[in-house]
């Protein structure tokens, strides 16, 4: 996989790995493009969540 799809996959091996539940997997990959852009702030916050 590879661009969204292995960033995805990264992030839900982590959510696995920590036990932290996923965020929803349209809010990580929206069909829009920008999809950086909107789920950045997203996974900074969850990574942040994790790191506590």
């Amino acid at each position: 996989p590879r661009g969204i799809d292995a960033h995805n996959a990264i992030t839900r091996r982590l959510a696995e790995a920590f036990g932290v539940p996923l965020v929803d997997q349209n809010a990580l990959m929206p069909p829009r493009r920008g999809i950086l852009q909107r789920s950045c702030p997203l996974h900074c916050r969850w990574f942040q969540h994790i790191r506590g």
